[in-house]
Formats: C-alpha cells, structure tokens, sequence
C-alpha cells in the first residue's frame, strides 16, 4: 500500500495531508515520513 500512495502523490492525486490521514491504516508514521521527505513537503 506504501507504494500505491507513493504514487498517488507523485501523479498530484494525493496531498501529504490526504496521506497523512492513512497513517495507522495503511501507513505506519515512518512510512509517512520517508514519503514527506521524498515529497519535500509539498502539498
């Protein structure tokens, strides 16, 4: 599922707030972080 977000936010489907909300469900914390960094924490 990391993955699938991972994507969704790089195609602009995806907000790191919207991801944000996954975390617990189909993010752990630090999956988020790793994504937050990736994404330079643009929204």
């Amino acid at each position: 599922m990391f993955e699938f977000v991972k994507m969704q936010l790089a195609l602009g489907r995806l907000t790191l707030e919207q991801a944000k909300a996954f975390v617990g469900t189909w993010l752990t914390q630090e999956e988020y972080e790793k994504l937050e960094g990736q994404m330079g924490g643009k929204s």
